[in-house]
């Protein structure tokens, strides 16, 4: 029936997602903010899940590794998750990469020669690879034992070997500018280190002397990894006949079972040598001069146990 004069206005009930403040005027909530029916004023209108703000505010997308349910909160996900940007739910969160588990709340670090790519599974390694505990991928087993070099200006050193500076520190390196310049990786082959020094050979001592570089700075690309065959002594301090020490002194491998430390002092070089298991077996001495398998072969002999070496390394050998 047509409205008459004197007649009530035909009022209908706010409908959801608005605000009605009275009379005519039925205005929406803000973008990606919702109400229930009935709403009056614009603190009715809260950010509907995957938003956060105010009450009738700016609702601004749940921000990475958070759920927002709605409104106002904005709850980080649990330790070891994460989140896209606009979640709204806890399961939303999962573990990250090098972490294992249904339940955002309880990861855990993936398990060595496992690989956890970061959805909450924990997958074996293929044969032939392995992994870290808290791994995100498996590599090939071995250690690294190859890589292009980059310097700081990007030039590149394809088919440098690693030098193994103890058990868990593999040495890249190449000389450019002036400077010898190294990145130091462990064994998974990501890079923990870099130094530079004068122009040189890379030996232990030598990284151990040398300038610390920004991490970053030089880095290593094409990574190979090589079989571990055996162990062999690479480092130790060598004693001499007075109590001198030597500290740091790279083994000169003159066969696959002899490996020679040797310090000069008192106008001679003093060498000795060891077997693959550290042990000495022989003690020489010449006039000062490089140690090489002829020099040694032609040095004089001395005393088992006048020289002595200390705190034997071994580095592993690498095919």
């Amino acid at each position: 029936m047509p409205r008459t004069a004197g007649s009530l206005p035909d009022c209908t009930f706010c409908p959801a997602n608005s605000l009605c403040p009275g009379g005519a005027a039925s205005l929406a909530c803000p973008l990606n903010s919702r109400s229930s029916a009935g709403s009056t004023t614009a603190t009715d209108c809260s950010c509907a899940p995957g938003y956060s703000g105010n009450d009738g505010g700016k609702c601004s997308a749940c921000p990475a590794g958070s759920f927002c349910p709605g409104g106002s909160t904005v709850t980080s996900c649990p330790a070891n998750s994460n989140s896209g940007a606009g979640s709204s739910k806890p399961k939303d969160c999962t573990c990250n990469a090098g972490y294992a588990g249904l339940d955002p709340a309880s990861c855990q670090q993936c398990q060595a020669d496992f690989y956890c790519p970061g959805n909450g599974a924990q997958i074996a390694c293929a044969k032939g690879m392995v992994s870290e505990p808290g791994s995100g991928a498996c590599r090939p087993d071995g250690m690294p034992c190859m890589a292009t070099f980059v310097d700081n200006v990007g030039a590149q050193f394809p088919g440098q070997s690693a030098i193994a500076i103890d058990d868990n520190t593999f040495v890249f390196a190449a000389t450019s500018g002036g400077l010898t310049k190294m990145v130091g990786v462990n064994k998974a082959g990501k890079a923990v280190a870099a130094r530079y020094m004068s122009p040189g050979s890379v030996t232990a001592a030598n990284w151990a002397a040398a300038t610390v570089q920004t991490l970053g700075y030089y880095s290593v690309s094409n990574l190979q990894f090589c079989e571990v065959v055996s162990k062999e002594p690479c480092e130790a301090t060598f004693v001499d006949n007075v109590g001198a020490q030597f500290p740091g002194q790279s083994a000169i491998a003159i066969d696959d079972n002899t490996f020679v430390f040797a310090a000069t002092s008192g106008g001679l070089t003093k060498m000795v040598g060891v077997n693959k298991a550290g042990k000495a077996v022989a003690a020489r001495y010449m006039s000062p001069g490089s140690v090489t398998a002829a020099n040694w072969a032609a040095a004089t002999v001395q005393t088992l146990g006048y020289y002595s070496v200390s705190n034997v390394q071994f580095c592993p050998v690498l095919i």
